[in-house]
């Protein structure tokens, strides 16, 4: 195993050889083997990984850096009933069959190697904080039109749109970010600092591939609000 899961797993996965001892004659033949050492075969591994799934992100998001004229791309697939890795697919990568000609960034596992900001998909953890901690509840409104001033600037919604008041189910929905951030501070700094460390966030997941960081989790003090 020289990169990813067969060398996070090669010595499950490598076994051990067969020793034999042989005995040849000078015409070549062969009289008699010996087993020195019967060896051992490596064990299985069995993925959580859809074959079908991963080839289409393959596809996917190679398409989709090419048509966007992105630096990079990568997509993660999990089952959000068991937390199993379905697909971990990006755009750059490498001739497996030249794995001696591969430079270590074609080699590098950017979704488990690449430290990047959530944007927008994060509401959703936001929200749910906030509706664990019982600072909202689905139904509360609050105004998704105005610009909303935070440490100095003025924060609007994508496109400058304008939502109306809207309750907590449609601001995720819409990811409002007038409405969002209303939330967040209704929520505080403390609170939300919690509900991410009890989710991990901050810390490797320990998912087994090799080169993994841990995100960036500021404390509370270091975040403002207002």
């Amino acid at each position: 195993g020289l990169e990813g899961i067969e060398l996070a797993y090669e010595q499950h996965l490598r076994g051990a050889s067969r020793v034999l001892q042989v005995l040849e004659g000078a015409d070549g033949r062969t009289y008699d083997v010996r087993v020195v050492d019967p060896g051992r075969r490596g064990q299985d591994l069995i993925l959580t990984v859809d074959a079908r799934i991963q080839f289409i992100c393959e596809e996917e998001i190679r398409t989709g850096v090419r048509d966007h004229r992105a630096l990079a791309g990568m997509i993660v697939l999990v089952d959000p009933r068991t937390g199993e890795l379905l697909a971990m697919a990006q755009d750059k990568g490498y001739d497996l069959n030249a794995f001696s000609l591969s430079t270590a960034d074609q080699r590098k596992n950017w979704p488990v190697s690449h430290l990047f900001e959530p944007g927008s998909v994060f509401k959703v953890i936001t929200g749910l904080a906030a509706l664990e901690s019982g600072a909202v509840s689905p139904t509360d409104v609050f105004d998704g039109d105005t610009g909303i001033s935070v440490t100095g600037h003025v924060m609007h919604n994508a496109g400058y749109i304008s939502y109306g008041p809207s309750d907590v189910r449609e601001i995720i929905a819409q990811s409002i970010n007038t409405g969002m951030i209303r939330i967040a501070q209704l929520l505080g700094a403390e609170r939300f600092h919690e509900f991410l460390v009890s989710l991990g966030i901050g810390r490797r997941t320990e998912l087994g591939l090799p080169g993994e960081e841990a995100g960036i989790l500021r404390s509370p003090s270091a975040v403002s609000y207002t």
